[in-house]
């Protein structure tokens, strides 16, 4: 498994807003990996080393980011539509006069401001047990519950992943193995 960390910082900026350039994605890369495009949902970016090489899936599908594949829409998340929003609401008070007949005084409050960030998230919210994603790196822990499934935690960002029928997660070599080389607990 290779390191994905400029490229997936990169990425992880775009989706918050950063302008990034398809050939910015794969700076730092080794080996070959998969990438989302940080504004197609369409695309990809294949890494060959630091070489971007932009791809486009097959009609009818989009570029998931939980598996790095093509695949199709309604059971996949992309990037871009990974945004945030930005919500600012300004409260002006009314203006009260109070007056007699010697003199008349205006009081006007100041004006405040609200805002409200709301980042859409690729996983649905999550129970306690599941792990706490550092904000650096790639990471990988076991399932709570399931030893064919575990977390892919990317920049703070975690993914539940399956694997292959018939292998489950080994988390000594951090990859899916044959069964009897995994000591499971939960199956």
């Amino acid at each position: 498994m290779g390191s994905c960390k400029v490229a997936c910082l990169l990425l992880i900026t775009a989706g918050l807003g950063g302008v990034i350039s398809q050939s910015q994605i794969c700076v730092g890369n080794v080996g070959v990996h998969n990438f989302p495009d940080p504004v197609n949902c369409n695309g990809y970016i294949v890494c060959v080393d630091e070489t971007s090489i932009p791809m486009t899936c097959n009609e009818g599908l989009i570029f998931d980011v939980n598996i790095l594949k093509c695949n199709y829409p309604d059971i996949s998340v992309c990037l871009p539509n990974l945004l945030v929003t930005t919500t600012t609401t300004q409260t002006v008070p009314s203006t009260t006069t109070t007056g007699t007949t010697a003199s008349t005084t205006t009081t006007q409050a100041v004006p405040s401001t609200t805002t409200t960030t709301t980042i859409a998230t690729a996983a649905p919210s999550r129970p306690i047990e599941e792990p706490t994603c550092p904000d650096r790196g790639l990471h990988f822990y076991p399932h709570i519950s399931d030893c064919q499934r575990y977390y892919k935690c990317l920049y703070g960002k975690l993914y539940v992943m399956s694997c292959p029928l018939s292998l489950l997660w080994n988390q000594d070599i951090k990859f899916c193995d044959f069964r009897w080389n995994v000591a499971c607990r939960n199956n």
